[in-house]
């Protein structure tokens, strides 16, 4: 069953880029935040979501100077961590 989650998730970064990661991540983060009610939860993936894109950014252009680094690339840094706490930690929850 994992191993169907994995591939589901890779497959969907795989054919939508950076933004479908976000887009899978930004909405666990506000579960965490806000509860399950739906009337706080889609503003806050919302909020999570650009909040994230917007950190990539700022990362991304001003890391190393001159040259920029792939959003995409920033993307996956900031929010593998927590992917892997979803996989590794909130399986046996």
């Amino acid at each position: 069953m994992m191993g169907v989650a994995i591939l589901c998730a890779t497959s969907a970064v795989l054919v939508g880029g950076a933004i479908s990661f976000v887009g899978l991540m930004a909405p666990n983060i506000g579960r965490r935040l806000v509860g399950q009610r739906m009337k706080y939860l889609l503003p806050a993936s919302w909020v999570i979501g650009c909040a994230i894109m917007m950190l990539a950014q700022f990362i991304a252009t001003n890391a190393f100077g001159k040259t920029a680094l792939p959003v995409g690339l920033v993307v996956s840094a900031v929010t593998m961590p927590y992917f892997i706490y979803l996989l590794f930690v909130e399986r046996f929850d």
